[in-house]
């Protein structure tokens, strides 16, 4: 009987802690992406050809890593509730604002959350991102 009770309590808790840690994580404020350093600068050639030559840093250590990218604009295509911006046909930056005056064949700055590498259209993903020139 009385390892049942202590079996039920200690259930409890861990049940009671999980729920915590969950609230938490979902309480947890955003990032602001402009006010933080970046953890990487360069090209968006430079950065392509980086993830050529080593795929498997890439694919475990960057992700969720704040980088500031350069290039000329390639495509814009806008949607609904954000714009795609690809730059030298190899990084895709999804931007929320600030993109009435982006052309075609400009240069931009960005500084965005790096989120993969999209195989089917062989481009590196950035979420969150905002122009930075």
């Amino acid at each position: 009987m009385k390892n049942k009770v202590v079996f039920g309590m200690s259930f409890s808790l861990l049940i009671l802690s999980a729920a915590v840690y969950g609230i938490c994580l979902y309480n947890k404020p955003h990032i602001d992406i402009l006010e933080t350093e970046s953890e990487m600068k360069m090209t968006a050639q430079k950065l392509m050809d980086t993830y050529t030559t080593d795929k498997t840093r890439f694919s475990n250590e960057l992700v969720g890593m704040i980088i500031e990218i350069s290039g000329i604009i390639t495509t814009i295509e806008k949607g609904v509730e954000n714009t795609i911006v690809i730059l030298d046909n190899t990084i895709k930056c999804e931007l929320n604002s600030q993109t009435e005056k982006l052309k075609e064949g400009q240069r931009l700055k960005v500084k965005g959350i790096y989120s993969g590498f999209d195989e089917m259209f062989n481009e590196i993903s950035m979420v969150r991102c905002y122009v930075i020139n």
